[in-house]
C-alpha cells in the first residue's frame, strides 16, 4: 500500500500497474507481511490482547523487521560504499529504547534519500515509519491493541518493501 502510494506520488505507476519486486527479497517481505497477518488473527481470535500467541508474534513480527533493516542495509551498502552506516549500525538502532523512534525515521528517510527519492516522499516515508515503529516497538505491548500492532507492521513490511523495490 504504502509503495504504491509513493510511487503514484512520483509519478512512476505505470499504465495503473505497480510491478512489485520479485525473487527471494520480496519473499522476505512477503513473509513479514504473513507475520503481521499472523498477529493480527491472533487478536481477532482471542479476547484479549495480551494473549501468548499475541506477545509472541509481537516478539517476532519486530525480530523480523529488525533483520529486514539489516539485510536491507546490507544490500544498499553493496550499491553505495560511501553510506556512513553499517547493516550491525542499522539493526542495533532499531533495538534501543527511545533512540530507535528517531533511528526507523532516519533509516528509512535516509536510504530512500539516497536511493533517489525526492526529498518531500522520503521525509514523509520517515515520518509514517517513525511513527509505525513507535506503534511496533515492544515496550508498548501493554499500553496499546494488537490491532495497531499489526497496522504498524504493515506499514514497516510496506516501506521495506518499497526500499527493497528500489534497491
Amino acid at each position: 500500500m504504502i509503495s504504491a502510494t509513493i510511487e503514484i506520488a512520483e509519478g512512476r505507476a505505470g499504465a495503473g500497474i505497480l510491478s512489485p519486486a520479485r525473487g527471494r527479497h520480496s519473499r522476505r517481505i512477503a513473509a513479514g507481511f504473513l507475520l503481521a497477518a499472523a498477529l493480527f488473527a491472533s487478536r481477532l481470535l482471542s479476547g484479549d490482547h495480551l494473549n501468548p500467541a499475541g506477545i509472541s508474534l509481537h516478539l517476532v513480527c519486530y525480530l523480523y523487521f529488525t533483520y529486514i533493516v539489516f539485510h536491507l542495509t546490507r544490500l544498499h551498502l553493496e550499491k553505495d560504499p560511501l553510506c556512513p552506516y553499517g547493516p550491525r549500525e542499522s539493526a542495533v538502532g532499531t533495538l534501543i529504547p527511545f533512540s530507535y523512534i528517531f533511528w526507523i525515521f532516519f533509516w528509512a528517510s535516509d536510504i530512500l534519500a539516497r536511493l533517489g527519492t525526492s526529498r518531500p516522499v522520503a521525509l514523509g516515508a520517515g515520518i509514517l515509519t517513525g511513527l509505525a515503529g513507535v506503534i511496533a516497538f515492544p515496550d508498548n505491548l501493554d499500553k496499546l491493541d494488537s490491532l495497531a500492532s499489526a497496522g504498524a507492521f504493515f506499514i514497516l513490511f510496506a516501506t521495506a518493501g518499497y526500499i527493497r523495490s528500489r534497491i
